[in-house]
């Protein structure tokens, strides 16, 4: 007697399997990429909590900040704190000596050059969709390397160059220019007695997206973390390289008619906002080194207020 062979899949029934699947698949998959990006914003806090900590351990050893970046000879935040880091390695290969001026030999070796290429992990949002250094050749340096954490120059700082009465040299935050160019009126870092409305109350650090991205269109938002004027076209005041201002909302967008605006106004404040690729805020430390999320709806007003270091506002929930 002839075995009963089993029949095989109907084409109907293939297609039904392959729905089924595709149905499957399509509801897992947002749940998979939530989680990897949940798991990309604890990452990204992991580094703004561990940059808050190199500034603490660098006040703790030099009763001070640093500066949040130099015009003239010198350098960014971020280069201060690298032994702070796990850099140490990184560190001694700068040459401190200099003439003092931006355009002196110094400042153009070969070791700064080198420094502006090495990337650093924890100075980088994991979120971030960019290289992780950039692809122009500026005064003969390629290939630099960017970061997304920006310092709290203040909440009142609207330019990205000096004018009178408002810039990075006088805002009222925490990590502060310092012109070192002849002539100049000596300054002084900011300690943290300096902050007066509290080390929980003040930002210390926070994301900001660079250019070249939907997130953050403008031209200018390089975002470097190494700062040098000699290696990025001389520009002795660009601040938004190593700082921020909350004087601008969280991932500040500005109006597609611009016409109201003459150059380079208009791409300030996206150059100076804080902001992420996370969705609805960004990851900061404030200066007691803690670490959070705040949401781009928070009230303007209590925003600024983060950025000052002595304004005595009243800052309420956020």
């Amino acid at each position: 007697m002839r075995k009963h062979e089993p029949a095989g899949f109907t084409l109907v029934e293939l297609l039904v399997v392959i729905a089924i699947i595709g149905i499957l698949v399509a509801l897992l998959l947002p749940a998979v990429q939530a989680a990897r990006e949940a798991a990309r914003r604890v990452q990204c806090s992991n580094n703004v909590r561990q940059v808050g900590l190199a500034l603490h351990n660098y006040h703790d050893t030099y009763r001070t900040l640093p500066f949040g970046m130099a015009g003239g000879w010198g350098l960014g935040w971020h280069t201060y704190i690298l032994p702070y880091v796990e850099q140490t390695s990184l560190y001694d290969t700068i040459p401190w000596t200099g003439s003092g001026w931006w355009g002196g030999s110094d400042a153009d070796s070969v070791a700064l050059k080198q420094l502006a290429c090495t990337p650093i992990s924890s100075y980088k949002c994991p979120t971030d969709p960019g290289p992780i250094r950039d692809s122009r050749t500026i005064n003969g340096v390629a290939g630099r390397a960017v970061g997304s954490y920006l310092g709290n120059a203040g909440g009142n700082l609207t330019t990205d160059f000096p004018r009178p009465g408002n810039d990075a040299r006088n805002a009222n935050g925490v990590l502060l220019l310092a012109d070192f160019r002849p002539g100049q009126a000596t300054q002084n870092p900011i300690r943290f007695a300096a902050i007066i409305d509290g080390l929980s109350n003040t930002l210390l650090v926070g994301e900001s997206p660079r250019g070249g991205s939907t997130r953050q269109p403008c031209r200018t938002c390089d975002r470097f973390y190494h700062y040098h004027p000699e290696c990025d076209e001389g520009r002795l005041h660009d601040y938004s390289e190593c700082l921020g201002s909350t004087y601008y909302p969280i991932n500040y967008t500005f109006s597609p008619d611009r016409s109201f605006l003459a150059w380079p106004d208009w791409t300030i404040g996206k150059e100076l906002a804080f902001g992420s690729y996370h969705s609805g805020g960004c990851v900061v430390s404030l200066a007691d080194a803690s670490t959070r999320f705040v949401a781009e709806t928070v009230d303007i007003n209590v925003w600024r207020a983060a950025g000052s270091r002595d304004g005595a506002e009243v800052m309420g929930d956020w």
